[in-house]
């Protein structure tokens, strides 16, 4: 039976492979966003109760995605050497498979300053990951075996749920949440070193906090670098859904 499964869902990389903005690359950003799109617009002015309920649906599928997919690895990866590493890679120390667990947090936790702050990196390890998710987009992955289509599925209802949550009301962008935002990324930094330290192999690498992969900075300073990354990309988050997002909302009648 798992021989079965392992066969069913393990990746049989072919003719064709899914590399970083070819052809099925596009096609799976495109039909995420489109779905995205289609859930939001069919659904952004019903009644407060329904668009609770569709929150929580998603936030519920995210987490199950999650662990069911974290389950799936042994089966998947089934007398394969990477089969510890592909474990590791599943762990709740990406800003992604964190998402799945704040989440839920923010549906639980009726707090305006963290609903903000899940939202804004729910939204950014949606797009992210949809448009680099990490190795499938190196070469070597079938654009129809089971990771793939998890990964698309997964950060796409990320997504979602975070640009549902603003357009609905259910969180209220706003600059003076800007402060607990910026606060909020050291603790990402430690928990995502935490996860470094805990799976210590040469390629741990946790929200990139040990290797520099953008180089703006000589040294060891890439922590710096990210730090006034997301700096600028929490500003630009609260600009515009704070201030620029509100005026169009009234004219679509959006605004809640």
């Amino acid at each position: 039976m798992l021989e079965i499964l392992h066969d069913i869902l393990k990746n049989n990389p072919g003719s064709i492979e899914l590399t970083f903005l070819s052809v099925w690359h596009l096609l799976y950003i495109l039909l995420d966003l489109t779905l995205v799109a289609t859930l939001i617009f069919f659904n952004v002015n019903k009644p407060t109760k329904t668009q609770d309920k569709w929150l929580w649906g998603i936030a519920i599928y995210v987490l199950a995605s999650y662990v069911l997919d974290l389950a799936l690895q042994p089966i998947i990866y089934l007398g394969e050497a990477t089969l510890w590493e592909a474990i590791i890679n599943k762990t709740p120390f990406h800003l992604s498979t964190l998402s799945a667990i704040l989440i839920l947090l923010a549906m639980i936790i009726k707090k305006d300053w963290f609903r903000n702050i899940v939202a804004m990196y729910a939204m950014f390890a949606g797009l992210l990951f949809l448009i680099a998710p990490q190795t499938y987009v190196q070469g070597g992955y079938s654009p129809f075996c089971y990771q793939v289509l998890q990964t698309f599925l997964y950060h796409g209802a990320i997504l979602f749920w975070a640009l549902y949550a603003i357009l609905s009301g259910f969180v209220k962008p706003s600059f003076k949440y800007l402060p607990s935002s910026l606060a909020s990324f050291p603790f990402i930094g430690v928990w995502a070193e935490i996860g470094n330290t805990i799976f210590n192999t040469p390629t741990r690498n946790f929200m990139f906090m040990r290797h520099d992969i953008i180089g703006l900075l000589p040294g060891n300073w890439y922590f710096l670098e990210y730090a006034i990354i997301a700096s600028l990309a929490m500003t630009g988050y609260y600009a515009f859904f704070g201030l620029v997002y509100p005026r169009f909302a009234q004219k679509l009648n959006l605004a809640k």
